[in-house]
């Protein structure tokens, strides 16, 4: 039976210093959007898809582009725009109209981008102190997953002395992933972004590349050309299904995922919750080799403000969710990461 640290019959969750001072090595750490969230409450929000739908927006989706997300039965914009380009193609073949198309195309990137700049936090509120105390943090890891598509992640590893002390394995000179060069020399921080972010595009036979700006700049100048033969690789939301569909149809985000699936180590996931629309994370963890000696330690940060009984009710779920683990729970306030020093 996995031992659980604390017991699950109560509410207590210990310090996370406590659980750094055991002789217990962490070396990977899972991030979730809670961990935007520590640092910025505009990250709360319920779905990027209902927030581009907003008259707060400038140019709001309109009642097409929404009968799209419908009829494609998704609400993850990776994938629509994906759609759109592939049906663009093939009626440009076979000589049938798609006139249409491209402007539908523009009008779903536009409201994308103007959610995605509603709800991120600027990078001048970040870049003084926040910046370089989530970097010292993720150094602390060999490996670095997140399946975060905002940008805190890419800004804190290019602060300060720049990538030099991360690989996120878009070293070639053009900035695209090469599956044939992912040897990693020495010891770096090594980061996999496993559903794509603001600064990943995806071309159109399968490849990914990455644009590079150490400010804002990303977040007013991430659009793509309907000619360019790229998208924003940003899976946003859907289903675990969804995910998965954008993930096998990206090699960068394939090859970031079968490295989670193999991670060799105990993890530490933070602000991540582990829900339904993200089953292929825990089937991912659940795979595994749990034998002794090699049973994994998993640390789950909780928040503690959910009140004593809803911390039992979540700490039960995830053992649930991970029956093949040893689970240490810890108070999610009191990590690195969701200290008040980094709130902006």
């Amino acid at each position: 039976m996995p031992s659980y640290h604390p017991s699950l019959d109560s509410s207590e969750l210990l310090g996370w210093q406590a659980i750094r001072d055991t002789d217990v090595q962490w070396r990977g750490l899972l991030l979730g959007n809670g961990s935007s969230i520590a640092v910025a409450e505009s990250f709360a929000y319920p779905s990027l898809h209902d927030v581009a739908q907003s008259q707060q927006l400038a140019h709001p989706l309109s009642g097409p582009a929404l009968e799209l997300f419908e009829e494609l039965d998704t609400t993850n914009f990776e994938f629509v725009l994906g759609a759109l380009k592939l049906a663009g193609r093939v009626c440009e073949a076979a000589g049938v109209d798609a006139s249409l198309f491209p402007d539908l195309y523009e009008e779903i990137q536009l409201a994308l981008f103007e959610a995605v700049r509603h709800v991120h936090v600027p990078w001048e509120d970040v870049i003084g102190q926040t910046l370089p105390r989530i970097r010292a943090e993720l150094l602390r890891y060999r490996r670095v997953f997140s399946t975060n598509y905002d940008l805190l992640v890419y800004w804190a590893i290019m602060c300060e002395d720049g990538p030099n002390d991360f690989r996120d394995f878009f070293w070639d000179p053009s900035l695209t992933f090469d599956s044939a060069d992912v040897e990693v020399w020495g010891r770096p921080s090594v980061v996999h972004f496993l559903h794509g972010g603001v600064h990943l595009r995806r071309h159109e036979e399968g490849g990914t590349s990455k644009r590079r700006a150490v400010d804002a700049n990303l977040l007013t100048q991430f659009d793509t050309d309907w000619a360019s033969g790229e998208i924003p690789l940003l899976v946003s939301e859907g289903t675990s299904e969804d995910k998965l569909r954008s993930i096998n149809g990206s090699d960068y985000l394939t090859f970031c995922y079968s490295n989670f699936a193999r991670h060799k180590g105990n993890l530490v996931i933070y602000g991540h919750g582990l829900g339904r629309e993200d089953a292929h994370i825990t089937h991912a963890i659940n795979q595994w080799d749990s034998s002794p000696p090699d049973r994994r330690q998993v640390a789950i940060s909780i928040r503690s403000q959910l009140g004593e009984e809803e911390v039992r009710r979540e700490k039960a779920r995830l053992a649930r969710e991970l029956p093949r683990a040893d689970l240490w729970f810890f108070d999610a306030d009191s990590h690195p990461l969701g200290a008040p020093r980094v709130r902006v």
